[in-house]
């Protein structure tokens, strides 16, 4: 059975019980388990909460979520080499190889002049960086990278600073890209999910996957696992402060912005001033990315009360 259901409570030991249950019964004993997490720190936490309940922990895999992301790609189209090629890592050397031949040309010289004192350990550090943030281009801003491709600004780069930062950026990944070779993962991640929503029979997706512990996803992430949900049942465990809906809560700084902008009275509102509307930015916006999306919440209820009888239960 398909479907895309989100699990929530406060506590992690709750979600590992309901993860318990729902691997109990197997839609196909012959496949492993898709549990996507976050770290090998949790895939052993859930290794063990799940042999205390079940007496053992077998036929389980914990892929991350870039390794899972890219594995799909490869069952779902053709001709992928086994490891993505332009990973961070493949485009850190790739970078420092292509600097070299454009440090000299007049986008670059913001560059150029970081790196005059010659230093090759300097060269390797900045080649690090560029490499990172591409990467996270390509996970937050894949649309960045198709402009870049179009020689397209990508419109978010305004400021005079910011518009000759995109232009040595935007050159240097399109020779990136001729270089190297290869699609780039958001190009990837966009066929992928056609192939999805295209419904055709998919025979070796992974018969059901389950997401335990992940705080944030980016949403080119949840779109794919959305399109897999069509095909195959996919569970999310999410740990969250409380059962009410908190999506939106303001932070003291919100609600002013919010005022200057003629959006609202600045009246002080008591939910706000918890520690969620300061302190739970990125799992408010996590939940806000979920609920935009078709996923389905468990009518199960798994929050406890804290025990007010100690001070951190107060808190």
């Amino acid at each position: 059975m398909e479907g895309f259901i989100l699990h929530a409570s406060n506590r992690l030991e709750n979600l590992a019980e309901l993860l318990a249950e729902v691997l109990k019964s197997p839609p196909d004993p012959m496949q492993q388990e898709t549990i996507l997490v976050q770290s090998g720190g949790m895939q052993r936490w859930v290794s063990m909460q799940l042999a205390r309940r079940h007496g053992v922990c077998a036929g389980a895999r914990f892929p991350f979520p870039v390794a899972f992301a890219y594995e799909l790609c490869r069952e779902l189209l053709a001709d992928l080499p086994p490891e993505y090629p332009l990973s961070q890592e493949r485009m850190l050397w790739r970078i420092v190889h292509l600097l070299r031949g454009l440090l000299h040309e007049p986008e670059f010289a913001p560059l150029a002049r970081y790196v005059r004192e010659d230093s090759e350990l300097k060269s390797v550090q900045l080649a690090e960086r560029i490499a990172y943030h591409f990467d996270q281009y390509l996970i937050f801003r894949p649309q960045w990278a198709a402009r870049w491709e179009r020689h397209e600004p990508s419109g978010n780069f305004v400021l005079p600073g910011h518009v000759t930062s995109e232009a040595w950026q935007a050159r240097l990944w399109r020779e990136l890209v001729r270089d190297m070779g290869g699609e780039h993962r958001a190009a990837l991640l966009q066929r992928a999910i056609a192939r999805l929503e295209k419904g055709v029979s998919l025979p070796r997706l992974p018969a059901r996957v389950c997401v335990f512990g992940i705080p944030t996803l980016p949403p080119v992430y949840l779109d794919l696992l959305q399109a897999l949900s069509r095909h195959r049942p996919v569970h999310v465990f999410l740990l969250s402060p409380c059962r009410q809906y908190w999506g939106d809560l303001l932070t003291h700084r919100e609600q002013r912005r919010a005022y200057r902008s003629q959006f609202l009275s600045l009246e002080e509102r008591f939910e706000d001033a918890t520690p969620l509307a300061g302190l739970g930015a990125v799992g408010r916006d996590f939940l806000e990315l979920l609920l935009d999306r078709d996923i389905q919440e468990s009518e199960e209820d798994r929050y406890e009360e804290p025990d007010t009888t100690t001070m951190l239960g107060q808190l």
